[in-house]
């Protein structure tokens, strides 16, 4: 199911919303498919979209058996100057797609368990190392992607039970926005940042050998793949009821200073994702 679209037939909302760090309005290059492949176009923000796609991929194949979500648009620019409307559309296309789209597969696979008919299905969510370790001056980007990775672990426990698997990938891989990557090299072998580097991962991902792996996240790309874990509490304390200011400032004084330090926030270089230190 391609994510990149406008089921409301208009001109597809990612010519006019996807953008690089320069604010590029191009429309996208044209992209090859399989013969056997079949497209729809249409705009994932639409509420109507998802279930247009479901019904388009059972017409056409008569089963749903895999899922990817991978629409994507950045908006660049710290918290203090993003708008409501960057704002708004950097969620709507991250997490109120996504999030339509698992409820209206997961409504189907849903109804095809419970008829006697459960499909060996998978989903595979578009995450990003932004996401999962911030990335500076990208605060809304940041924390899109932070919610997509925390989604992929709830909706695998919800989904399990009618034989779904969910997982997320956070590639990194050369896309339009990441036009501050410079120009690819002519071969992909060649060149780490190549999106073909990343796509073998998402089909395994969504195959049968991959039934037992579900709720993780994996990093892909620039030579490197990793599954990273997420949030882990930290030494725990007594916390005295009805504490002071005073007295809770000493507490977490003593938590900070022994606790791991947070991992550095990523920055854009010439190269790739660069760590860049963090606050505190």
């Amino acid at each position: 199911m391609r994510t990149r679209s406008n089921c409301a037939g208009r001109a597809p909302r990612s010519w006019r919303t996807t953008s690089t760090r320069r604010r590029s309005r191009r429309p996208p290059a044209p992209f090859r498919t399989h013969p056997a492949a079949s497209t729809l176009a249409g705009d994932i923000t639409e509420p109507r979209c998802p279930r247009a796609l479901l019904d388009a991929a059972l017409d056409r194949y008569g089963q749903l058996h895999g899922v990817v979500s991978n629409a994507g648009v950045l908006r660049s620019g710290p918290l203090t100057q993003l708008t409501d409307d960057e704002l708004r559309l950097l969620l709507d296309v991250h997490v109120t797609a996504t999030f339509r789209l698992l409820r209206v597969a997961g409504g189907y696979w849903r109804a095809e368990a419970k008829a006697g008919r459960t499909v060996p299905a998978a989903a595979v969510l578009t995450t990003s190392a932004a996401g999962l370790y911030g990335f500076r001056a990208e605060a809304a980007y940041t924390a899109a992607k932070a919610a997509v990775a925390a989604l992929a672990p709830v909706a695998a426990d919800e989904l399990g039970r009618y034989g779904v698997t969910v997982n997320a990938v956070a590639p990194a891989a050369r896309t339009r926005l990441t036009g501050w990557l410079g120009e690819a090299p002519p071969d992909p072998a060649a060149d780490p940042w190549a999106p073909e580097h990343v796509a073998p991962v998402v089909a395994w991902l969504l195959g049968p050998e991959a039934r037992e792996i579900t709720g993780r996240v994996i990093e892909a790309g620039n030579g490197e793949i990793s599954v990273p874990v997420g949030w882990h509490p930290g030494p725990p304390a007594p916390l005295p009821p009805r504490l002071s200011p005073a007295d809770a400032g000493a507490l977490l004084t003593r938590l900070v200073a022994a606790a791991a330090p947070p991992p550095a926030l990523l920055t854009a270089g010439p190269v790739g994702f660069q760590k860049s230190g963090h606050p505190g």
